[in-house]
């Protein structure tokens, strides 16, 4: 039987194998366990997604005025410094807002990381799955006020009126309200205070995202 000799370059060669093998098998973990996710997590809650934004669909008028403030208190909220440009956009941070509040309704996760990965995957399957208005209207379906889920029940809650006969400052009110209910009540002058600032009325003269046909 023959020794086998080693040389530098065939020693170098083993090594950029082995590495190669090692960097196929880290790249494979998180992609079969994202698999595992959309088949257990995101494709049995897709039905009840798509049910629950049916309300806030649609071409009527007072559905892409919501949408317009939505995007625009989105772009005028205060930006994070420490994160990349590209997360900072409007369309990411509601997404990644959107996917918290779906993961929560689900099993709570065992750690901060756990939660973390989990609201990643959710953000990656609903930017894969929906575009930017059906994301706008599953944030108007999960968005939690103290009235419970939905823009609907936060209408009937402070305005005793249905969503779709609110005036653009009462929408606005109601986006502001999502992100703080207790410090941006509509009608508070917190809440009046952070419409002026950040111009959300203007967002129902001037539609910043709307590309839906006008009926």
């Amino acid at each position: 039987m023959n020794a086998r000799t080693y040389t530098p370059l065939s020693i170098a060669r083993a090594l950029l194998r082995w590495l190669l093998r090692l960097l196929l098998v880290l790249l494979l973990i998180p992609v079969v366990a994202y698999l595992y996710f959309v088949a257990t997590r995101f494709l049995p809650a897709k039905p009840g997604l798509d049910a629950a934004m049916a309300p806030y669909q649609g071409p009527a008028p007072h559905l892409r005025m919501l949408r317009d403030i939505v995007w625009a208190d989105a772009q005028g909220y205060m930006r994070l410094p420490s994160l990349p440009s590209w997360m900072n956009e409007p369309d990411v941070r509601l997404t990644g807002y959107l996917a918290r509040l779906i993961s929560m309704e689900g099993e709570r996760p065992r750690s901060t990381l756990q939660r973390h990965l989990g609201d990643l995957a959710w953000q990656l399957s609903l930017n894969i799955s929906y575009d930017r208005e059906s994301i706008t209207s599953l944030w108007s379906a999960k968005a939690f006020s103290p009235a419970g889920a939905g823009m609907e029940a936060a209408a009937l809650h402070y305005f005793n009126r249905p969503l779709h006969e609110l005036e653009c400052h009462d929408l606005a009110a109601l986006v502001v309200m999502v992100r703080a209910p207790r410090r941006f009540a509509p009608g508070s002058a917190a809440s009046e205070e952070r419409i002026r600032a950040t111009g959300l009325e203007a967002a129902c003269r001037q539609p910043m995202t709307d590309n839906a046909e006008t009926p």
